[in-house]
């Protein structure tokens, strides 16, 4: 099974290849970096769904970290999981300790 980092790193390198491809008009690079970039968001998933809530971090600031990365690398992963680290990590306007 995948790790979330190494899953990452596959989703970087396949966005890469698409993006090659695009520059540089071909068509089985463009379409072979899509190819991996789904593979790699499966890969995450399934990372992702192999760990516990018991790891997600309770610190509002890495949740909101996580969230904004997710946003500016476009990975739906990443904002979802801020999003919940986020809102777990409040608790009646008190951190939770």
């Amino acid at each position: 099974m995948a790790s979330q980092l190494g899953a990452h790193a596959e989703y970087v390198k396949a966005a890469t290849v698409a993006a090659v491809g695009s520059v540089t008009g071909s068509e089985e690079w463009a379409k072979s970096g899509e190819e991996q970039k789904e593979e790699a968001i499966s890969d995450m998933r399934a990372a992702r769904d192999d760990t516990t809530s018991e790891t997600s971090t309770t610190n509002p600031t890495l949740a909101s970290l996580e969230k904004k990365a997710g946003e500016v690398v476009g990975c739906e992963g990443m904002v979802d999981d801020g999003a919940k680290a986020l809102e777990n990590a409040k608790f009646d306007g008190e951190k939770k300790v």
